[in-house]
């Protein structure tokens, strides 16, 4: 078999193993899609990243 006949035969077979072994997961959300709207009503000055803990640290 020369290295031409080879190459051929290995690409083949994983042609092979990804058409007929892939494992699918679906969760369910293939026919989700999300719009991204970063908030365009807001400045960066309005955010505010501080965490609103119920303790009194300082």
């Amino acid at each position: 078999m020369t290295q031409s006949q080879q190459s051929h035969r290995k690409d083949e077979h994983v042609f092979l193993a990804e058409k007929y072994f892939q494992s699918v997961a679906h969760a369910g959300f293939d026919q989700v899609r999300l719009l991204h709207r970063a908030l365009p009503e807001t400045t960066m000055a309005a955010v505010d990243l501080k965490p609103d803990l119920p303790f009194n640290w300082q």
